[in-house]
């Protein structure tokens, strides 16, 4: 009966340790992913170092991620002024002298907004503006695409930009700013939310401003979309 005994203890002992073991690689599993997330949240694989407007969609996810909820028909004057007040407190540090988007800047683009009359509106050459629409047209095609899909695909396309001797200067900061914007709200979104494209308004506002600067880029790129 003692054999018994004994051998039912050691039974237990192995079983209870297989379960601890399963729950300890369960846990580890657990942590694994949500490292993989943090890491996409913290741009450690949506970066694109070719990229040298890059760091507009880092700053787009961190203003957005700050930025109020906005009910539809909220008026144009309280978001320019709630983006305002979320993007001072994620570029005051990289941008001190800007003091963000106008009133007059989100109502035309509210008024116009439109692929033609956002891309006409930029200061860009005609070869840039092909470019820009380009862009549109990527972006558009990429919905439903899993993260590695629109990832290959959007820094494949800012790579060939920055190759391309038919632009100048201006069109690869408007084409490159808004392409990092793409890029990062289509990794934050995650594999489970596919229809990123939904948020085409912060590609559109991110055209609108890149041609000022990346703090203007990204502030346009919010405020338009808090706007639609």
């Amino acid at each position: 009966m003692k054999r018994y005994y004994v051998l039912f203890v050691f039974c237990t002992l192995v079983l209870n340790s297989c379960i601890t073991d399963d729950n300890t690689i369960e846990a580890e599993a657990s942590q694994n992913t949500g490292s993989l997330q943090l890491a996409h949240k913290d741009a450690v694989i949506v970066k694109n170092t070719s990229n040298p407007y890059d760091a507009a969609g880092d700053l787009y996810v961190k203003v957005r991620d700050i930025a109020p909820y906005v009910v539809p028909g909220t008026s144009v004057t309280q978001i320019t002024v709630d983006v305002n007040d979320a993007a001072a407190k994620v570029l005051t540090a990289t941008y001190p002298g800007y003091s963000g988007v106008g009133l007059n800047d989100v109502t035309w683009v509210v008024n116009n907004y439109t692929d033609t009359a956002i891309i006409n509106a930029t200061a860009a050459s005609a070869d840039g503006k092909t470019k820009i629409a380009e862009l549109l047209v990527l972006a558009q095609s990429l919905t439903n695409k899993s993260f590695s899909s629109v990832y290959a695909q959007l820094t494949s396309f800012e790579n060939a930009v920055l190759s391309d001797n038919k632009l100048n200067d201006l069109d690869r900061k408007i084409v490159l700013t808004a392409a990092a914007v793409a890029r990062y709200q289509s990794c934050d979104n995650g594999d489970e939310d596919k229809y990123w494209i939904k948020k085409r308004p912060a590609i559109l506002g991110a055209i609108n401003g890149a041609g000022t600067g990346v703090a203007q880029a990204v502030t346009m790129a919010m405020a338009t979309e808090m706007s639609h």
